[in-house]
Formats: structure tokens, C-alpha cells, sequence
């Protein structure tokens, strides 16, 4: 009898556990197959994001608009990255004063050229960030970015920068004389 009993027990846990496997099977199916669409439906909406140009809309408007606009805690950057150039701190002074613009102090960084391509250029994105961050703390609310330097690393610049604050970019003409900076716009998506 004891073989009876056993053998009965171990066929209702059987089935139980049969039963439970297929509920657990059914189940897992639909949460793939519930998991592929999903993503199926995201790479389909990201495939059609990318074939999309969204338009700037008006330039001229937002060019003119910020190049009115002043922020409360505007800090400049002057950044020299040609070789032989020591420092273009003092044109930037010297524009600031002329054009009556106010910051509240002049961040510089000067790198006499990019000798070696890769550890310059990893100096130099290293000082940016940390900068950023510390524009960050200081409470920055936006960055005049005058620039003299290849324009590989004005690229890395605007990697830097980009989503950030209100970043407004400043040139230096070569026909004006006395060649002083002027407004170029700001960084936009």
C-alpha cells in the first residue's frame, strides 16, 4: 500500500509541475514576444527620427536675439591655441571693454600649438571639462567663448559645451582694423 500511495503522489506533483511549467512557458513567450515588439517599434521610430531634418527655424532671430540678451553671471573664455601666441586674454579684455560688456571674470587656457595630436588634444578636452564644471559651481549662467586656434579643436569645443548654458561665440575679423572680436552667434542644435 505504502508503493500505492507513493506512486500517486508522485503523479499528482507531476501533473502540478507540469502544469505549472506550461502556464510559466505560455507566460515567458508573451513577454518576449511582447519585448520584441517593443523594441521593434522603437528602432522603427528612431530609424524614421533620423531620416527627418528638422529645421532650425529662424536664425537671424535667435542670432539677434542672444546677441542682445545678457545673462546675470556671464563669464568669458579665452582660449589660444596657436603656437607663438602667448595669450589673447587682453584683445578679449580690450573687446569687452570697447563693446561695455560685463562679465564676471575671464577663464584662459593657452597651449602653445597641438604638437602631439592625441595627448593635446586629450589635455585640452580634460581642461574643458573641468572648467565647464567649474563655471558650473560658480554659478555660470553664460559663457563668451573667444577662440584662436585650429578649427578641429573649436569642434571639441562645441562637443564640450553643447547642452550646456548659453554659449555665445566671438571672431576675430582679418580685414577690420584694429582687428577687434565680433559676435558670431551662439550654439545651437
Amino acid at each position: 500500500m505504502k508503493d500505492w500511495t507513493l506512486w500517486l503522489a508522485e503523479q499528482g506533483l507531476t501533473k502540478f509541475l507540469d502544469s505549472v511549467g506550461v502556464y510559466l512557458g505560455i507566460v515567458s513567450i508573451l513577454i518576449a514576444v511582447s519585448t520584441w515588439w517593443m523594441v521593434r517599434q522603437q528602432a522603427l521610430r528612431l530609424r524614421r527620427a533620423a531620416r527627418e531634418v528638422r529645421p532650425l527655424g529662424n536664425y537671424e532671430e535667435v542670432f539677434n536675439t542672444w546677441e542682445t540678451i545678457q545673462t546675470q553671471n556671464p563669464y568669458a573664455l579665452a582660449i589660444s591655441l596657436s603656437p607663438g601666441q602667448s595669450s589673447i586674454e587682453n584683445d578679449v579684455k580690450t573687446f569687452l571693454d570697447i563693446s561695455n560688456t560685463r562679465v564676471h571674470g575671464i577663464k584662459t587656457i593657452n597651449l602653445q600649438g597641438i604638437i602631439q595630436p592625441l595627448e593635446d588634444t586629450q589635455k585640452f578636452i580634460e581642461q574643458l571639462r573641468q572648467l565647464r564644471n567649474e563655471l558650473s559651481e560658480l554659478g555660470c549662467s553664460e559663457l563668451l567663448i573667444f577662440y584662436q586656434g585650429p578649427a578641429m579643436m573649436a569642434v571639441q569645443i562645441g562637443a564640450v559645451f553643447d547642452n550646456w548654458k548659453a554659449v555665445k561665440l566671438f571672431h576675430k575679423s582679418m580685414p577690420v582694423t584694429p582687428r577687434i572680436y565680433e559676435y558670431w552667434g551662439v550654439l545651437t542644435k
